[in-house]
């Protein structure tokens, strides 16, 4: 029996069009493209609807979309080329655990998929780190027993926390509220001297850093299930912004780490 295979190529976020119903952010490398030649090789028969077909049938009537297509891949590999080499400094983490569809709310969905490997890959990345950054709703999250092996190290770390209703002294040992501009703060840490700063949860916040140009490093755990619904982990009106895939792995669980540079323009 034929098997039927969905193919998507999708943003971070799970968008498969613009609100235009363009996708041309999505002009694959030669890399990329020859990673699709080869799925749809085997393929005998393909199931498009209008929009799709539409889209497709110019490859048989237009002849300089191949032409197109190779210029705009060779202006990739001269913008990777032209790259200046960075500087290691003090980074900022961002890591969180996602849905297939993006959501980040209150991850109990996440727990089926437990393993493992993947709580060595997290200890690792909480060992590479020496502070915490959290936005206010991940502080007042689970902890200290609820953490499990994490406590120790976790409740050891400063503790930087974005918020405008608490109020110190906090409950939690080592916990500081940032006062004033929260992206200048958050500069202000990157240029002391240590390990990572990690952020986890804390969508608001990631997505003001992310604004600010200080998130380093983007840590997606993506997992194997569709919730539906609940809160994205991107807020609406990040346009277009491209981000560079810097390590990935894959556990036996079906869950995948995706670690993202943000492009700078």
């Amino acid at each position: 029996m034929a098997k039927l295979i969905y193919s998507a190529i999708a943003s971070l976020d799970g968008y498969v069009t613009d609100e235009d119903g363009n996708f041309d952010w999505a002009v694959p490398d030669e890399e990329v493209h020859t990673f699709i030649n080869d799925l749809a090789r085997p393929l005998g028969t393909y199931l498009y609807g209008r929009r799709m077909y539409e889209t497709m049938v110019g490859w048989e009537t237009d002849p300089t979309l191949a032409e197109q297509s190779s210029v705009w891949r060779s202006r990739g590999r001269k913008e990777m080329q032209d790259r200046t080499k960075e500087v290691a400094v003090r980074k900022v983490v961002v890591s969180e655990f996602v849905s297939l569809d993006g959501v980040m709310e209150d991850p109990s969905w996440e727990s089926p998929f437990r393993g493992e490997e993947q709580e060595k890959f997290k200890f690792a990345e909480l060992a590479a780190a020496d502070a915490l950054l959290l936005g206010r709703k991940t502080y007042e999250g689970p902890r200290r027993e609820a953490l499990g092996a994490y406590t120790d190290m976790m409740n050891g770390y400063p503790k930087q926390v974005a918020s405008t209703t608490l109020q110190e002294p906090l409950g939690w040992n080592n916990s500081t509220i940032i006062k004033g501009n929260i992206p200048e703060e958050v500069d202000k840490l990157k240029q002391q001297e240590g390990k990572d700063i990690l952020v986890f949860g804390s969508a608001d916040l990631m997505n003001t850093l992310m604004r600010h140009g200080l998130v380093d490093e983007l840590r997606l755990m993506v997992f194997p299930i569709i919730v539906g619904k609940g809160k994205s982990l991107f807020e609406d009106g990040e346009d277009g912004r491209t981000l560079k895939l810097v390590d990935s792995k894959t556990f036996g669980t079906g869950v995948v780490s995706l670690a993202y540079r943000l492009e700078t323009s």
